[in-house]
């Protein structure tokens, strides 16, 4: 499985995501792929946004980039997926993955 890991009050790096099925590029044409990160113990939503296309939407490639306030709280095993929003408007689950929020020195 895969883990991302932020330091607390960070914004950067962002998180490159290059998307696959059965190891073929994943064609993301008029898709959108948010990244959602919450608790799936408690049902709670921490992120949902949109991740932005990197290239040519045939190369299954985008990043998502944190907000100030994504990391404000330390926390790890936070559960995370990326959710493929088709063009009817349904959604399927692309990638689940962890998130670690370490504490950083100096609070920034």
């Amino acid at each position: 499985m895969v883990i991302i890991e932020v330091g607390q009050y960070r914004t950067k790096p962002s998180v490159r995501f290059n998307i696959k099925a059965n190891g073929v590029v994943f064609d993301l044409t008029n898709k959108v792929v948010n990244f959602v990160v919450g608790d799936k113990e408690t049902g709670a939503v921490f992120i949902r946004r949109a991740c932005v296309p990197v290239g040519s939407p045939t190369e299954g490639r985008c990043d998502f980039s944190w907000e100030p306030g994504d990391t404000d709280i330390a926390q790890t095993g936070l559960d995370a997926e990326l959710e493929l929003i088709l063009p009817d408007g349904s959604s399927q689950t692309i990638s689940q993955m962890k998130v670690n929020i370490f504490p950083t020195l100096g609070g920034g």
